[in-house]
């Protein structure tokens, strides 16, 4: 008896779809003809050259979405810009804290949440242990626009601001937000708070350094120098960068002390190798 798609294995697929008559038409059937269950098409973006859609749809299982999403990326016409799966995003950072985060008002979520759902979620952990970090949000796979989304959703829980849609002509709605009096105190706290801080700088490259000694100093200095010309590409382009007004300028002043610090750093570094190689 085959499987029906189920929502423990939907995702949402994200399409730019080159804007012709009948392109629609022939995504639907290409998902259709693979065995792919469409809950939900959801106007994104429109441009003269292109319609970007999020299309919902349930699979039977992984590799049952794999084939549809690889019989998406040969239709002509299509580029797919990002995939979701439902099932992970709804695990992103846990679904249960002293009540739920995620609402459980249908059948779909219940399978997505619970069995068989969360059986998925710990496969995936025990056939690659980093998935556990991805969803404990040490690493977001979410795209950025997806992940501010985010944010910008859990500030409206909070009563930070307020959200509306808005539609001009015919073109796709969008979300104006607007800071909320509680959000405007919420503001002036974290700003005080930050300024009165001292975050310690973080700098990864120090763990390669912390164990040079393991390796040839003829081999370290074209390294290092390889280190210190992406730096000197990076400390140009921040000089590049044009005033801006009031404080904002203390912003690009700061990287550009830091970026020259580091480089005068660095030549001391690369100085003491080369004595080493003499």
């Amino acid at each position: 008896m085959a499987v029906a798609p189920s929502a423990s294995y939907s995702f949402t697929v994200r399409l730019a779809i080159l804007n012709r008559t009948g392109m629609l038409g022939r995504v639907t059937m290409v998902i259709g003809k693979a065995g792919g269950d469409i809950g939900a098409v959801d106007l994104v973006e429109m441009t003269r050259e292109r319609v970007f859609r999020d299309i919902t749809i349930k699979a039977r299982d992984d590799e049952h979405a794999q084939r549809i999403i690889d019989k998406l990326r040969r239709l002509g016409g299509v580029t797919i810009a990002n995939i979701s799966d439902r099932t992970f995003l709804m695990h992103l950072g846990g679904k249960i804290e002293v009540r739920s985060k995620a609402p459980i008002r249908t059948r779909d979520d219940l399978s997505m949440a619970y069995t068989p759902g969360v059986a998925r979620v710990c496969v995936a952990i025990k056939e690659d242990l980093q998935r556990v970090y991805v969803l404990r949000r040490v690493l977001n796979p979410l795209s950025p626009v997806e992940a501010m989304e985010l944010l910008l959703d859990k500030m409206a829980k909070q009563g930070w601001i307020t959200m509306r849609e808005s539609r001009a002509g015919n073109r796709p709605p969008r979300r104006v937000y607007r800071l909320t009096a509680k959000g405007e105190a919420q503001y002036q706290k974290l700003l005080r708070e930050n300024l009165g801080s001292f975050i310690a700088a973080k700098f990864p490259g120090d763990v390669g350094l912390a164990y040079a000694d393991d390796l040839d100093p003829q081999e370290v200095l074209p390294l290092l120098t390889a280190r210190r010309a992406a730096l000197v590409a990076q400390l140009e382009e921040t000089r590049r960068v044009p005033p801006h007004a009031g404080s904002l300028q203390l912003l690009v002043d700061h990287q550009l002390r830091h970026l020259e610090a580091e480089l005068d750093w660095l030549d001391a570094v690369i100085a003491k190798f080369k004595k080493q190689t003499r």
